[in-house]
């Protein structure tokens, strides 16, 4: 329900196949993808990062089983950017971002290289988008292809999610900040980590598929969601799946109960301290389990 754009004059309406930022959701999908490459013995999750960037210091320290469930201890170019960049860049980053303009695709791996770690790898659990990042770069590595083309030739075709996308503010829908704002985290920031485009239909097929052993096979998904807290791409709570994911003016929650086979999906065209998509989705299921 609502609208899709507040400012459009049209006032088009949102339906279950309107297009949303997803933000963190797509970790699941790059996950999935990683996974699917370990299947056909491309990759190892014990391969260590060493061997897709050898010229960083710690490549040998950090396997991709660690980026998989955020035990890299590696520092968050998007939640701890002022930290993983230096002051001027994060400030043209900033900049840009706000205007909604392009940055330099690679970036996050120029800075990768000299960005301080903020724990010593696999010592503990610390959620980082730079983690996934990197886990887009190995899948391009890995497979040749770019990310893009690979997730839309591997999972979302296959999936039948065709109003899902990984291109930069190609949605249905727009949200605003409290200035009146319309602008999005910078595409060479989400690669990986925070860049699909989705509509909860799409996102429906997605768990149905991806829990049932389609995308890929059962032995690959009970690895992902073996953890008692965060898998690989997943959050793990008793018999359920789920993640949420922030944009700058959007937010999204995806809930998974694998016993009974129950989505809650929420996608929500404003930022999340105005409405909660995770909020949202728990007084739904509070409405479902009455």
């Amino acid at each position: 329900y609502g609208l899709c754009d507040i400012n459009d004059p049209q006032f088009r309406k949102i339906n279950p196949n309107t297009v949303f930022e997803a933000g963190s959701i797509t970790k699941q999908i790059t996950a999935a993808a990683i996974m699917q490459l370990v299947q056909k013995r491309k990759l190892s999750l014990d391969d260590k990062i060493s061997k897709f960037f050898p010229e960083y210091k710690y490549g040998n320290d950090i396997t991709v089983r660690m980026l998989l469930n955020m035990r890299s201890g590696l520092t968050d170019h998007i939640n701890n950017g002022d930290d993983f960049f230096p002051k001027n860049i994060y400030r043209h980053i900033e900049k840009n971002q706000i205007a909604c303009k392009p940055l330099d695709n690679q970036i996050v791996l120029t800075y990768f290289y000299d960005a301080p770690v903020i724990a010593a790898p696999d010592s503990t659990y610390f959620y980082c988008n730079t983690n996934y990042y990197l886990l887009a770069k190995i899948i391009e590595i890995v497979s040749g292809k770019s990310y893009d083309s690979y997730i839309k030739k591997n999972i979302l075709g296959p999936c039948g999610m065709n109003n899902s996308n990984l291109e930069f503010q190609h949605t249905d829908t727009k949200g605003y900040d409290y200035r009146n704002r319309y602008y999005s985290i910078p595409a060479s920031l989400a690669f990986g980590c925070g860049d699909l485009n989705s509509s909860a239909i799409d996102l429906f097929k997605w768990n149905v598929l991806f829990s049932n052993g389609k995308v890929v096979n059962k032995k690959s998904f009970k690895q992902m969601i073996d953890s008692e807290s965060y898998g690989f791409g997943v959050y793990r709570r008793d018999d359920t799946i789920f993640h949420s994911g922030t944009t700058n003016v959007f937010n999204s929650y995806n809930y998974y109960n694998l016993k009974e086979k129950l989505s809650v999906i929420v996608l929500v065209n404003r930022p999340i301290n105005q409405t909660n998509a995770t909020f949202i989705a728990g007084n739904i299921l509070k409405l479902y389990q009455n």
